[in-house]
């Protein structure tokens, strides 16, 4: 299985919904910058991986784990709905 140490991404916030599908081609440690919802959840997955852990600014968003499909759900919190935050993900 290959390895993805780190995915940097970094996410720029919209004040209004984002309903598109975004697909990023990332380098293993490179940033890549995706526009996520303000309001509602955004779904990340990884093509062929699972997304085993997230880092990222305390209090900046929420987020669930589906552990069974290996992706994530995270939704700013108020007080980033318009700000940009990053987050590190790293997969199996």
């Amino acid at each position: 299985m290959i390895k993805w140490p780190l995915i940097f991404i970094n996410f720029l916030l919209l004040t209004s919904n984002v309903y598109a599908l975004q697909i990023r081609s990332v380098v293993d440690n490179e940033t890549t910058a995706a526009k996520i919802s303000s309001v509602d959840v955004t779904r990340i997955f990884v093509q062929g991986d699972r997304i085993k852990s997230v880092k990222g600014l305390k209090g900046a968003y929420t987020r669930e784990n589906d552990e069974k499909n290996g992706e994530i759900y995270i939704q700013p919190t108020s007080l980033y709905q318009d700000r940009a935050f990053t987050i590190l993900i790293d997969t199996e």
